[in-house]
């Protein structure tokens, strides 16, 4: 068994060279740089074919490589093809190893074969690394994004409901309880109204038009001619109200209660009355649109 460990010298017609290692010498033979008539030595004494020791060691190689002169070759040269003398002077020693290692002149083309490898290679290496460091960056950033948004949550800032406010458009009434109140004609579209107490009120004529009047309490007003086009009374507490010749076009009254409520004439235009209960206590099928099915269930 031979290591890499092992130096070894050369002799080809009566011209040695070396000390050189197990591996350059298995590249230098599939190269064809050497071949069987070549002498091997370990101490320039004792001198023997190096076909004995590289069949060898090649036929128990663990690692596949290529037998044909032209793949080896390729697989094995590692010359770019470019002069890479360096412009300093070189010592004695380097220029002696430099003369024992010297190959044979090759043809123009062979050179040119390697340049252009070495060039496809440099241009993929280049493509990696152009692309390596804007996308660590993005990473970098999203994490330091993802890590601030744990660590100092933004609050985001809720309108705070104004219960003493006038009405008006825009107004935030929400959660607020009024007695009955006098809001005829009152323009109060895109307010928020939600969970409010209107209970009893006189809403006549009065702009409700796109307002959150979920889950409010409106039992017993009088809405009689009011906008309530597109308005959201999901859940309303409609009991008793009057309703008569409304715009509830495009609204939301699913889950509302309208038991004993009047909507005569009232427009019904694509409103939704999904799980609404009914003038006369029934339940109103899911899919009740512009009026309530019954729900058979």
């Amino acid at each position: 068994m031979h290591t890499n460990r092992q130096k070894w010298f050369t002799r080809q017609n009566g011209d040695v060279k070396g000390p050189f290692t197990l591996a350059l010498l298995k590249s230098n033979w599939l190269l064809g740089r050497l071949n069987a008539q070549d002498e091997i030595s370990e101490d320039r004494q004792h001198w023997r074919p190096i076909g004995d020791i590289l069949d060898l060691d090649l036929n128990t190689a663990s690692t596949p490589i290529p037998t044909d002169n032209k793949q080896a070759e390729l697989y094995l040269d590692e010359r770019d093809g470019f002069d890479r003398r360096q412009k300093t002077p070189a010592s004695e020693e380097q220029l002696q190893q430099r003369k024992q290692q010297r190959r044979a002149r090759e043809p123009a083309e062979k050179i040119i074969q390697r340049q252009l490898r070495s060039r496809l290679l440099e241009g993929y290496r280049q493509h990696q690394e152009r692309w390596f460091w804007p996308i660590l960056s993005t990473l970098l950033l999203m994490a330091g994004i993802f890590l601030a948004a744990i660590f100092y949550p933004t609050t985001i800032p809720q309108p705070t409901a104004d219960c003493q406010a006038p009405a008006a458009a825009g107004v935030n009434w929400e959660n607020c309880v009024f007695n009955p109140t006098d809001l005829q004609g009152a323009d109060l579209s895109n307010s928020n109204l939600r969970n409010s107490v209107l209970r009893a009120s006189r809403l006549l004529n009065a702009n409700l038009a796109n307002s959150d009047l979920m889950y409010a309490d409106l039992s017993g007003s009088d809405l009689s001619y009011a906008n309530l086009h597109n308005a959201k009374l999901k859940g309303a507490d409609l009991r008793r109200a009057d309703l008569t010749s409304s715009d509830l076009r495009q609204a939301d009254l699913t889950f509302s209660d309208l038991r004993g409520a009047n909507l005569g004439s009232a427009d019904l235009q694509g409103v939704l009355l999904g799980q609404a209960i009914w003038l006369d206590g029934s339940l109103c099928h899911r899919q009740s649109v512009g009026e309530c099915l019954p729900d058979n269930n």
